[in-house]
């Protein structure tokens, strides 16, 4: 599965995927464009738009461009989001040619007819009402209303008044300022082994230039707060919704991780907590969605009101549970497991994998975004992960219930609202009392940084990162070419050269053979003003490689052979100096 990323003469950038010898293909076209962008006067018209796209052009009138496509078996389709919108024709490969045609045709070329436009806007507001009645739809728009900001706050359908009044000029300005080349990404997949007709096909085609868009950034509202709603249900779905963070910054895996080992599948705490354990809820669950710029951590669940007090006492205790005790090894590599497998499931199937190409432009401009989010899954540290979930939980959150039509709203607000001071009150991290000796310091330009005084003339300089399972250990000692005199030059060179040959208790020989199996290395340096010790390994051997590393630097054995090997390399190095230019240039300049 070959997949190389062009710029054609027409300015398209476009995705080629080869799947030798499929008798299947796929076409689609990504518009980083939805309805983030729009504003009170047009919502909804972004997918408004994706109706009227199909509604023909010049050379495929009406419904011409459904017809052709069923006429060889094919199907279309398309659908908008907030922050991009997708239109994509599945087909037989011996009809992909036939299939570019028709899709580039179809974004390059639309009319908006106003007789179209007029019965369109019926259509679309029926589907509006019906999204209406849908309990779980009318849900998560409360939450969109209550939480979200911006571009974010309204229904991707839009409202009935902009609607019912969308004119051909909104149409047509919105299409030319987001729906252009600088958005685009048409993706081509299947067997191309008859790519250059292709490229000729897509490069007949000219689509508006124009600039990217710019999305605002996502944000739920800075104070959490509690909603609650009646609706033609028989269930009560409780949704709550945290702050999350970009999907290209680097908590954003750890992040989408931790809220997965809460609440993803039947052996996750929050499922057998409340729907295993004596079916209080008939489902909840944890998801995480990223915008295109931010991000939020949703929990979703329903069961009968009956159940009510017993469900939010069952949640807090397991939400505080996971918040101060965090998640073990095997639950975090569970959801690791998970998401690395549907990566390799995707490849299954030809449609799913440009999907997810194209999804990934869609999300961060970068169509290898969604595997460079799985390496940075399969990196994320147990301790990264446990405290991204304690970020999230002690953040704000904000709660919207729906409760069936005939129970009381304000006695609901009233128990959702303790449940939410309590959970504020739980969900707190203890700050740490330290029963530490040592004096601490934090840096002022990097505040991962400490550096703890053990003793006078002893400190540790001390960073953590959390995203990265190695460690790397320096040791500095005052010494060096600037200390050294005539009688003496080059002690510390032969010094230190020695100090990773071995140490008490333990022979050179053997400190090889004990490094070379944990893949790590030991080595001595000497410098103008210090000289010392560094190590690197990975970080399950921290102890071991301590040990040693301790053991070099305060016992070193100091063998005579190991000197004297040492002094022979060192003479031969200088030998060597003094016929290279460069260094006897440097040698100059220091004396």
């Amino acid at each position: 599965m070959q997949h190389e990323l062009i710029k054609l003469k027409n300015n398209l950038n476009t995705l080629f995927i080869d799947f030798p010898g499929s008798t299947t293909a796929s076409v689609q076209i990504w518009f980083r464009a939805g309805s983030a962008l729009e504003n009170d006067s047009n919502e909804g018209i972004a997918h408004f738009l994706e109706h009227m796209f199909f509604k023909g052009t010049p050379t495929r009138p009406g419904a011409a461009i459904a017809h052709e496509v069923e006429s060889f078996g094919g199907e279309i389709n398309a659908f908008t989001s907030f922050d991009y919108t997708c239109y994509y024709i599945n087909t037989p490969n011996t009809k992909l040619n036939n299939t570019i045609n028709i899709l580039m045709d179809m974004v390059s070329n639309p009319e908006f007819k106003e007789e179209d436009i007029i019965p369109e806007r019926g259509v679309v507001f029926e589907e509006y009402r019906r999204s209406q009645d849908n309990a779980g739809q009318f849900a998560f728009w409360q939450i969109q209303k209550n939480c979200f900001t911006s571009g974010y706050a309204h229904p991707i359908l839009g409202n009935e008044e902009t609607i019912k009044n969308f004119t051909q000029d909104q149409l047509k300005d919105f299409r030319k300022e987001n729906y252009n080349l600088s958005n685009a990404l048409l993706v081509v997949a299947g067997d191309l082994s008859q790519k250059d007709e292709y490229i000729s096909s897509i490069e007949s085609f000219q689509m508006p230039e124009g600039s990217a868009s710019t999305f605002p950034a996502f944000k739920i509202k800075e104070k959490g707060d509690v909603e609650v709603h009646n609706k033609e249900t028989k269930m009560v779905q409780m949704n709550i919704c945290w702050q999350g963070s970009p999907y290209v910054s680097n908590s954003a895996s750890s992040e989408d991780l931790a809220m997965n080992c809460l609440g993803y599948g039947e052996s996750s705490p929050l499922h057998k907590e409340l729907v295993l354990k004596d079916s209080l809820a008939n489902g909840a669950g944890c998801s995480t969605m990223f915008m295109n710029n931010g991000g939020f951590h949703y929990m979703k669940t329903v069961f009968p009101m009956k159940n009510m007090d017993k469900v939010l006492k069952r949640l807090s205790s397991t939400l505080e549970n996971s918040f101060h005790n965090g998640f073990d090894k095997d639950e975090l590599q569970r959801i690791k497991n998970q998401y690395i497998a549907s990566k390799v499931y995707d490849k299954e199937s030809l449609e799913s994998f440009a999907f997810t190409l194209g999804h990934g432009f869609a999300q961060s401009g970068n169509p290898n975004s969604e595997d460079e989010f799985i390496e940075r899954i399969r990196k994320s540290p147990l301790s990264q992960v446990n405290k991204s979930f304690t970020d999230i939980l002690s953040g704000p959150c904000h709660i919207s219930v729906q409760i069936p039509m005939e129970e009381d709203t304000k006695k609901t607000h009233v128990k959702i609202k303790k449940f939410h001071e309590d959970l504020k009150k739980k969900l707190k991290v203890k700050k740490k009392v330290s029963n530490s000796k040592y004096k601490e310091a934090l840096s002022k330009f990097d505040p991962q940084v400490r550096l703890i005084t053990i003793k006078p003339g002893l400190k540790l300089l001390y960073r953590q990162n959390l995203m990265t399972p190695t460690f790397i250990l320096h040791a500095y000692i005052q010494g060096g070419l600037t200390e050294e005199n005539k009688k003496n030059n080059g002690i510390y060179q032969i010094l230190s050269g020695s100090l990773s040959k071995g140490y008490k208790g333990v022979t050179q020989e053997q400190l090889n053979v004990d490094l070379e199996n944990m893949s790590a290395s030991l080595s001595s340096f000497s410098g103008k003003n210090a000289y010392g010790l560094t190590a690197h390994a990975q970080s399950e051997h921290f102890n071991r490689i301590t040990k040693h590393f301790i053991g070099s630097l305060c016992h070193p054995s100091f063998k005579a052979k190991n000197v004297n090997h040492n002094k022979e390399l060192t003479q031969r190095t200088i030998l060597n100096h003094k016929e290279n230019p460069i260094k006897a240039c440097f040698q100059q300049v220091n004396e």
